[in-house]
């Protein structure tokens, strides 16, 4: 939902370029996959070590 409006708010932060504001709500946007990627191994492993329903609990 954030999507349409990430570049507007690179903007409001001064990023004037389009371009750049552009390449800037790009790496916002994937940073956020990047860092999954990075970390679900180490959720994975917690959830197998102290059971799923205490990680669960743990991300509400």
């Amino acid at each position: 939902m954030i999507l349409p409006f990430l570049s507007v708010f690179v903007q409001e932060l001064g990023v004037r370029d389009i371009q750049e504001a552009a390449v800037w709500s790009a790496m916002i946007f994937g940073s956020n996959h990047l860092m999954v990627t990075l970390t679900s191994s180490f959720w994975g492993r917690l959830s197998d070590t102290y059971g799923q329903k205490v990680m669960l609990i743990r991300g509400i």
